[in-house]
Parts: structure tokens; C-alpha cells; sequence
């Protein structure tokens, strides 16, 4: 791991407190954990039974998985290479961002609204994520 990959960790160490916040909180049970081979240090937490469920799914908004500094949460259901990859990339952002990332990510989706676009899908941050996909 070079130096800089340790520095982006640090940097981005209130954003994964949040992130083991929510899995404290909605992850206590019932999950799979699995290190990435990219990035071993990188939690990805994976879950679809009962309740917790539920919650990671009304967290999420639906959404197949989410990114919280460095703790990536996806459902079993949704699980794809091309998805961790998405939320690989959000943890790099989180690295490069770091406090800053959660109120840029609103500030652009901000911004896209204002300019007639969609919030999520046009946000500066998921068009990012949505290259690495295909990287």
C-alpha cells in the first residue's frame, strides 16, 4: 500500500466512522463480509435477510449499494463485479474528498437539479463511479 493510499484513509476516516456507524447499526447481524482483492482494508458488507434488510434497503432508497467512506454495503441480490467497481470508486473519491465529500456529492446533485438534470444519475460523483464500471 503506498503512502498515498494511507494518507487517503486517514483523510477520509470521518466519512468510514459514519460508515461504521450505519453498519453497527443495520449490519449487526445476518451479513457476509468479504475483503476486496484491490483493497483488502475496504470493508464490503453484503445482506438481504429480515429486517435489516429492510432497513439497508430504505437507507439505500432502493438502491443496489451505497458507499460510506470505506465501508461499501450491497445487497447479495444486486452483488456484480461491475457494481463493486461503482462503489470501489466511491471510496476513492472518499479518499481524495475526504470531509468534503458528503456536501460536494449534495452540492452537485444540487447543482444537476438546477440545471434540469437528475440529481443522482447526472451527479459529477456517479458519472465518475458510472466510468469505472466499464474501466
Amino acid at each position: 500500500m503506498s503512502i498515498l493510499h494511507i494518507l487517503g484513509f486517514i483523510w477520509c476516516i470521518p466519512n468510514s466512522l459514519i460508515g461504521f456507524i450505519v453498519y453497527l447499526f443495520t449490519f449487526g447481524s445476518s451479513i457476509t463480509e468479504f475483503k476486496s482483492k484491490p483493497y483488502p482494508h475496504i470493508e464490503v458488507i453484503m445482506n438481504n435477510k429480515g429486517t435489516v434488510y429492510k432497513i439497508f434497503k430504505f437507507i439505500s432508497g432502493g438502491l443496489a449499494g451505497f458507499t460510506i467512506g470505506s465501508f461499501i454495503f450491497i445487497c447479495y441480490e444486486n452483488y456484480c463485479e461491475r457494481l463493486l467497481k461503482h462503489e470501489l470508486e466511491h471510496v476513492r473519491q472518499n479518499m481524495v474528498y475526504g470531509i468534503f465529500k458528503i456536501p460536494l456529492y449534495y452540492l452537485f446533485g444540487a447543482i444537476a437539479f438546477l440545471q434540469g438534470k437528475r440529481p443522482y444519475m447526472d451527479n459529477y460523483f456517479e458519472l465518475l463511479a458510472q466510468d469505472a464500471e466499464i474501466r
